[in-house]
């Protein structure tokens, strides 16, 4: 169950990206590859090295960054809210 879980976290966020850019191009291609890779680094990371702070560390920031990168508000959309 704990495993299925974590997992999931994953697999809400591939999710989430596919869903959230496969019609936008607000972000470069550069950065899209750098999301889409670095959970499988860390997948393939943790599957070797685990229980170590600094990978947890490096996890959290990379969900951070995630949710900002997936759902951070576009130019055109503060605008409207302000004029």
């Amino acid at each position: 169950l704990g495993l299925l879980s974590y997992l999931a976290i994953f697999l809400f966020f591939y999710v989430e990206f596919f869903k959230k850019h496969s019609h936008e191009q607000k972000h470069s291609a550069m950065e899209r590859t750098l999301m889409f890779v670095l959970p499988v680094g860390y997948l393939v990371q943790g599957a070797a090295i685990f229980d170590v702070l600094p990978i947890y560390i490096n996890v959290f920031a990379f969900f951070a960054f995630a949710y900002y990168f997936l759902y951070s508000p576009s130019g055109e959309h503060n605008k409207k809210q302000n004029g």
